[in-house]
C-alpha cells in the first residue's frame, strides 16, 4: 500500500474517526485506525466494537489496507501542517510516513483483527444536517445519564403522520423537538433510540450542507453525507428496548405560552447568578398575564415578564430551563431541587419541552 496526500486533510480526517476510539479497551485493534486506499479514495474508520465512523476523501496511491495506532498518527499529523505526506506500508510490519525532511515508522497490526461494525440495511430516510443537529441538540440534554433504564440514554428518533421527532428524557424532564425530513421513511415504523454518547458525536461532526441519509436496521444504524471533499459515515448499534409512551404526559399541555425567547433567556441567565452552583432554584411563578421569576439565596432576585398564559402555580424549577430557549445557563440539574406543582412546557418555533415532577 502507497498513498500521498496533504497532511492537513490527513489530520481532519484522523480527528473526526478518533473520536469515537476508545482510550482504554482490552482488544488492542480498537484503538487503532483502519487505513484503506482504494480506487482512488483513501477511506480512514475507527471503531470501538459496537460503533463506528468513517471518513473518506480522494488521494493518489497504490491499493491496499493498513490498521496503525491512532492516536500516535494523530500527533503526528497535527505537527506537519500544510506539507505533503507519503505513506508506504513496508513488508507489511510498519507504515512509514515521510515529509521533505521527516520519516516516521509506525507498527502495523493484521487488518483482519480490526473489529469493523456491519452496516445496516433496512428503512432509509433523509434530512438537512442542519435540522438534524439541531433537533439533537436541544434534546440530548435532557437524557438520562447512568440510569438503570438504559432506554432513557439517548435520544429517541421517530416519526409520526410523515414528520420527524426526537425526544429525550430521565423521567425528571422531558424535551420533543419536531422536524419536516427531506426525505420521509417509506414505514412509519421506522424508529431507533440514539445512545448519548453518539448524539453528541454526531452534534460535533455534522457540520456540512449536504443532506444526511439514515439507515436504520434490526440493531445497527448509519448516518451518512457528502462533505466538501469527501464523505462521511457513522455507524452505531443502537440501545435495544422500548421506549416509552411519553405522549400521555404530553397530551394534556397543548396549549400555546407566547414569550419572547431572548427575554427569557436572559432574564434566566440574570436570575441563575443569584443562586449557588450546587444549592438554590430559580422560581417560576405565572399571575395573569405575567411571568414572575424569582430566585433567592445569597442573594434576591425578581423579574417580571408578559405572556400569554393564565395560571397561580409556584414552581421552583433548577437554572437549566435556559435551554428552552436554545442555550443552557447551567448544565447539570439538581438532584435536591423541590420536585413541581405541575408540568411547564417551554415552546420556540422549533422544539417544545416539558419539564415534569
Amino acid at each position: 500500500m502507497k498513498f500521498k496526500t496533504i497532511a492537513k486533510e490527513f489530520q481532519k480526517a484522523l480527528e473526526i474517526v478518533e473520536g469515537i476510539i476508545p482510550a482504554r479497551t482490552p482488544l488492542p485493534a480498537a484503538t487503532h485506525v483502519l487505513i484503506e486506499l482504494k480506487g482512488g479514495v483513501l477511506t480512514l474508520t475507527g471503531s470501538d466494537a459496537t460503533n463506528q465512523v468513517q471518513y473518506s476523501f480522494p488521494a493518489e496511491g497504490e491499493d491496499g489496507v493498513v490498521l496503525v495506532p491512532a492516536r500516535k498518527l494523530l500527533a503526528f499529523a497535527k505537527t506537519l501542517q500544510g506539507r505533503e505526506l507519503h505513506a508506504e506500508s513496508v513488508a507489511g510490519k510498519h507504515l512509514r510516513l515521510t515529509t521533505e525532511n521527516i520519516e516516521l515508522a509506525l507498527p502495523e497490526l493484521p487488518a483482519a483483527d480490526f473489529p469493523n461494525v456491519p452496516a445496516p440495511t433496512g428503512k432509509s430516510f433523509k434530512v438537512d444536517q442542519a435540522t438534524l443537529c439541531a433537533a439533537l441538540r436541544r434534546t440530548v440534554f435532557a437524557a438520562a445519564v447512568d440510569d438503570e433504564r438504559h432506554v432513557l440514554c439517548g435520544c429517541y428518533l421517530h416519526f409520526q403522520e410523515g414528520q420527524g421527532r426526537v425526544v429525550a428524557t430521565d423521567s425528571r424532564r422531558l424535551a420533543l423537538v419536531q422536524f419536516s425530513p427531506a426525505t420521509a421513511p417509506a414505514s412509519p415504523e421506522t424508529h431507533c433510540i440514539i445512545p448519548t454518547a453518539i448524539t453528541k458525536l454526531l452534534i460535533s461532526h455534522l457540520a456540512w450542507k449536504s443532506e444526511v441519509t439514515c439507515i436504520v436496521g434490526e440493531r445497527q444504524v448509519s448516518f451518512e453525507c457528502d462533505t466538501a471533499d469527501g464523505h462521511y459515515r457513522l455507524i452505531f448499534t443502537q440501545v435495544e428496548g422500548n421506549y416509552p409512551n411519553y405522549e400521555k404526559f404530553i397530551r394534556p399541555l397543548q396549549r400555546e405560552n407566547i414569550i419572547a425567547r431572548d427575554a427569557l433567556l436572559q432574564a434566566l441567565k440574570r436570575a441563575s447568578m443569584a443562586v449557588d452552583e450546587k444549592e438554590g432554584t430559580v422560581d417560576l411563578r405565572f399571575e395573569g398575564r405575567r411571568l414572575i421569576i424569582e430566585a433567592q439565596n445569597s442573594c434576591k432576585f425578581q423579574e417580571s415578564l408578559e405572556m400569554n398564559y393564565r395560571a397561580m402555580h409556584l414552581i421552583p424549577l433548577p437554572p437549566f430551563l435556559g435551554v428552552v430557549c436554545r442555550r443552557p445557563t447551567r448544565r447539570r440539574a439538581l438532584d435536591s431541587a423541590p420536585r413541581p406543582v405541575r408540568p411547564v412546557v417551554g415552546t420556540t418555533d422549533r422544539a417544545s419541552r416539558r419539564f415534569a415532577g
